[in-house]
């Protein structure tokens, strides 16, 4: 049991710590977020695609899925008690994935945002090492206490030091690279999407153009080039209609092709 224990404490370490350092290079490990299908090319595609999914899962992945015979090996502590024991650790597993869809889903997302919520899921896995650690029979009572304390105290800084802004940089990407965070006038991170608004750079032409991008594509943009194609989706079909009097917009972007509408 010792043995295993000590095992299920380096794997809880190393998931938290891992989530926990991915952050600071999330834009190393992922692609750039916009979704660039190459019909042509469906195997660099797919393979791109699994790149970014396995430096992101697979180790904590990996982890997670060790941890399960350990415990059923703990739990069970001898044959007499195997199904038991696995039946007990199926049964918490698949009542914690239940849990931690809601609580991801409709709390942690919505009210803490990716980064936060991925530090806190590496905070549990670092508490559950220690509580492991702390309940063993490592060293000393004493020592173990004291270990303990040292250990909560760097789990607190980690939490307390962690940059607020580390996915930043991930999200405010598009197909153009990394766009300029001097020119960022606006940027908001919703439950399924990020939004981002920049100020273009066309100089006296257009002092006033603005870009917006969303999931790390430039969806439209308030310059002299863009208006003309969406003022044009309003103004070509009322001009094939004699006396048109209701317009329907599908898709409410920068307003324009609205505005171009109700003149």
């Amino acid at each position: 049991n010792l043995n295993l224990r000590t095992v299920l404490i380096c794997l809880q370490a190393s998931i938290g710590l891992y989530v926990i350092v991915s952050l600071y290079n999330m834009e190393l490990l992922l692609s750039a977020p916009w979704n660039g299908y190459n019909l042509q090319k469906p195997v660099l595609v797919f393979g791109r695609y699994f790149s970014d999914s396995s430096a992101l899962m697979l180790f904590p992945s990996i982890a997670l899925g060790m941890s399960f015979p350990v415990l059923i090996k703990m739990v069970s502590s001898g044959y007499e008690r195997i199904g038991t024991g696995t039946g007990q650790i199926y049964g918490a597993n698949t009542f914690g994935a239940i849990l931690g869809s809601l609580f991801t889903g409709f709390l942690f997302l919505p009210r803490l945002g990716a980064q936060q919520s991925l530090l806190l899921i590496a905070t549990l896995n670092l508490l559950m090492m220690m509580y492991l650690f702390r309940t063993g029979e490592y060293f000393t009572k004493t020592l173990r206490k004291m270990m303990t304390v040292v250990l909560a105290g760097v789990i607190l800084v980690i939490n307390i030091g962690l940059p607020s802004d580390l996915l930043d940089r991930f999200f405010l990407r598009d197909s153009s690279g990394q766009k300029d965070f001097q020119k960022l006038l606006y940027f908001e991170e919703g439950l399924t999407d990020t939004v981002a608004v920049f100020k273009d750079d066309y100089g006296i032409l257009d002092p006033d153009a603005k870009r917006l991008v969303t999931n790390g594509v430039s969806m439209s943009a308030v310059n002299f080039i863009a208006s003309r194609y969406m003022k044009l989706l309003a103004h070509l079909p009322i001009m094939m209609v004699d006396n048109p009097e209701k317009v329907l917009v599908v898709c409410f972007g920068t307003g324009q092709t609205t505005g171009a509408a109700s003149i």
